[in-house]
């Protein structure tokens, strides 16, 4: 009986023992890798230089910070091509400040050329001398932004809204303001030559001294406005709302009123023969 037990006892060992052996993780060889993790190909290495870089405002995990944005602007004066659409800047001041080791201001100009600015909120923003040459401001807030000698040639600012913003001495020349919002601007002394400000509001608007020629202000309202000593010359107010504005000397000589609304309240029925 005794040796039935010790030869059930010794098949019971021998059982479990090869259950575990065949059961145990065979050891890697050297060099070799797990499974699960990542095999490198030769040749497939991605390189920091090789991922895209993210524009400013775009959605990603590596997205700037209003705070970089502003930080780049004001030490390198340069922003070209950026994309800071739908940003809040409001309030923000872009005056450059010189490289720490020259001391210093180094002026006001911002170099900012081509930058998409799409409704972004630039209310009350200090843009003086910024060089905003072909940029893409579409329903842009620039309310009360400060633009005194800024370069706004070739840009695109339809729908945006410039309410009491200043553009005194600033360039205009050949934007695009279709439908924008100039309610008491200041365009003091504005090279706007080219300009198109088809049913644009310019309601009390500051136009002394600028330079419109040739430009386009059919529909537009300019009820109050103050085109003192502007050159109009070439320019095109057809169908235009100039009720109690004023108008540079012989001004129905050197521009076309077609069906505009006069100061005195009377519409100019005179139109240029096509």
């Amino acid at each position: 009986m005794r040796a039935i037990i010790l030869t059930a006892l010794i098949l019971i060992g021998l059982v479990s023992w090869f259950g575990a052996y065949s059961g145990s993780t065979p050891s890697r060889s050297e060099g070799e890798q797990p499974l699960d993790s990542p095999v490198e190909i030769p040749g497939e290495a991605v390189s920091p230089a090789s991922v895209p870089p993210v524009a400013f405002g775009e959605p990603s995990g590596a997205n700037r910070s209003i705070e970089e944005v502003i930080e780049r602007l004001q030490w390198t004066g340069s922003c070209i091509g950026c994309n800071l659409r739908g940003l809040d800047l409001s309030g923000v001041n872009l005056v450059v400040f010189s490289k720490p080791d020259e001391g210093g201001l180094l002026g006001t100009e911002t170099a900012a050329v081509g930058v998409n600015l799409e409704n972004a909120n630039l209310s009350y923003a200090n843009l003086q001398q910024a060089n905003l040459e072909r940029a893409y401001l579409r329903d842009a807030n620039l309310e009360s932004a400060t633009l005194q000698r800024a370069n706004l040639s070739r840009t695109i600012l339809r729908w945006a809204s410039l309410r009491g913003a200043d553009l005194s001495e600033a360039i205009l020349t050949g934007g695009k303001l279709q439908d924008a919002d100039l309610n008491q601007a200041i365009l003091q002394k504005t090279l706007m030559d080219g300009v198109d400000l088809s049913r644009a509001t310019l309601t009390r608007a500051n136009l002394r001294g600028a330079l419109v020629r040739d430009a386009q202000f059919q529909d537009a309202n300019l009820q109050g406005a103050d085109l003192t000593e502007a050159d109009i010359d070439g320019s095109n107010f057809t169908g235009a709302n100039l009720r109690q504005s004023q108008l540079p000397r012989n001004f129905l000589s050197r521009a076309n009123f077609c069906r505009a609304i006069l100061p005195d309240g009377t519409v100019h029925g005179t139109c240029p023969q096509s």
